[in-house]
């Protein structure tokens, strides 16, 4: 046991290393909700996980998200335990999420109340043995900028350099972001590129391409792939060296108006537009029809009135080697719930995540 333990250590510390690249894993938990067990995880597969999610209360004190099971169940304990498999590993708290906008600008417009999320925060990683914070603050406002910018300010001052800070940012950059000055203080940002289609579109499309298509409108080229939106945040004074480009396990499913119309920006009625993860997809959607589309690097599939873009193994792939290949910091994924944790479509546990793995390995055999 103790052997297998050690070598398990020297692998460990072979890859990181060799590679300075970021693997950013959320860990889903919200809502009385868990994604995946930490026990089924493997930590040395990622460098990074951010638990998500830790609430902001309106006094700027954070609260938690189930005390039951983060608590009670040590939920919370059992993550940070992970470090004991990876001794590189570095686990964070992810607060806010996506209905945390209202706190957040109580907070961020408040020095007091600032000032409490600092010290609360350390509370939280003194007592749970965590590395840092992400904040995950969906989203600000243009007239919000300067509250963004001093709620950022004022966690790194509380926190000082013992712990990470990081933050979740949107596809786009808006001026609500003061990338040059964010990018000092942050230890790096991890931007969601995915989501570029969903329940607010007209037509289908793909949840994260990383290339436009031919068949986009001038916008959707500039702005609907990981491959420009990493080229915007960079125009917009974001620093690659610190950025780490988001890829999800999952995809969106769309109901199309017309079935024999089932390409790319086909009509849809978006209001029975719902989402599948890459287990459930790669499981129960083998009958459908698949389609790889070269352009954009992503395959969808469709089956009568329905259709979903997502990724797969190979997209996943080429995903990481573009961003190895452009030398950002690394890769963020949205989330390690998701993927195929068991095995139960290849027989190969948390596939996608493998698959990131992998192509960082070859990456580093080349240098």
């Amino acid at each position: 046991m103790k052997i297998t333990l050690l070598l398990g250590f020297l692998f460990v510390e072979l890859i990181y290393k060799v590679s300075a690249t970021n693997i950013v894993c959320y860990f889903l938990s919200t809502n009385g909700y868990v994604s995946v067990l930490p026990e089924k995880i493997n930590p040395n597969l990622c460098s990074h996980i951010n638990y998500a999610f830790v609430n902001v209360s309106k006094d700027g004190s954070l609260a938690y998200g189930n005390e039951e099971i983060d608590v009670n169940q040590n939920l919370y304990k059992r993550v940070a335990a992970l470090k004991s498999k990876n001794p590189y590993l570095k686990v964070l708290f992810s607060i806010g999420g996506g209905d945390s906008t209202a706190m957040f600008t109580q907070v961020a417009s408040d020095k007091s109340k600032r000032s409490n999320l600092a010290n609360s925060a350390k509370k939280f990683l003194e007592t749970y043995n965590f590395d840092g914070i992400d904040v995950d603050w969906e989203f600000p406002d243009p007239n919000q900028r300067d509250d963004f910018l001093n709620l950022i300010s004022d966690l790194r001052r509380g926190l000082g350099s013992k712990w990470i800070l990081t933050a979740a940012l949107p596809s786009q950059p808006t001026n609500a972001y003061n990338c040059p000055e964010i990018f000092k203080l942050l230890d790096f940002a991890n931007v969601m590129s995915y989501d570029f289609f969903g329940p607010w579109s007209k037509s289908t499309g793909q949840n994260s391409a990383l290339f436009p298509s031919s068949k986009d409108s001038e916008y959707g080229k500039k702005y609907t792939n990981l491959a420009n939106t990493a080229l915007n945040w960079i125009n917009a004074g974001a620093n690659p060296n610190k950025m780490n480009m988001g890829v999800a396990f999952y995809g969106w499913q769309f109901t199309l108006t017309n079935p024999t119309a089932h390409g790319l920006h086909a009509p849809i009625i978006a209001t029975k537009t719902t989402s599948a993860t890459f287990t459930k997809i790669c499981k129960e959607y083998t009958h459908w029809t698949k389609v790889w589309d070269d352009e954009q690097k992503n395959p969808y599939r469709y089956s009568g009135d329905q259709w979903i873009g997502y990724d797969d193994e190979k997209s996943i792939a080429l995903k990481t080697q573009h961003i190895l290949l452009k030398k950002y910091a690394g890769i963020m994924i949205w989330h390690l719930g998701a993927d195929d944790i068991n095995g139960e479509c290849g027989g190969r546990t948390q596939t996608l995540l493998k698959d990131i793995n992998d192509e960082i390995k070859k990456d580093n055999g080349k240098k």
